[in-house]
């Protein structure tokens, strides 16, 4: 989970390989028209960085092969255009599918995005 909040300039294309190999369903869709665009690119030549922590999850409800996790996590970003570090809050819905064994995330909603960024 905490790959959707941790990403360095010089790594995003890995970065994003690595949530992309974490997707499925709708998000995965979603993922790859987003990493398809020059998002990459641009975080890299702005030397954006990451970082989330999670504070609280919990297991909405599992059925089957389908679950939902609430999460709130305390993410610090940076980039060549702020002079300090900023910390905020993100609240998310994730849909979870299990895939052979495997549980992949399929939809992600954001409840609550970072202060800062809502400008």
């Amino acid at each position: 989970m905490l790959a959707l909040t941790n990403f360095d300039p010089g790594t995003v294309s890995a970065d994003f390989q690595r949530i992309q190999s974490m997707s499925a369903g709708s998000f995965a869709s979603q993922a790859q028209r987003f990493f398809a665009s020059s998002i990459g690119k641009e975080l890299s030549a702005a030397g954006a960085a990451s970082r989330g922590r999670i504070v609280a999850l919990d297991v909405q409800w599992v059925n089957g092969s389908q679950a939902s996790v609430f999460a709130v996590v305390s993410q610090t970003y940076l980039n060549d255009r702020v002079k300090a570090p900023i910390v905020d809050t993100l609240r998310l819905v994730i849909g979870l599918r299990d895939t052979s064994g495997n549980w992949l995330v399929s939809s992600v909603q954001v409840l609550q995005q970072p202060v800062s960024a809502a400008g």
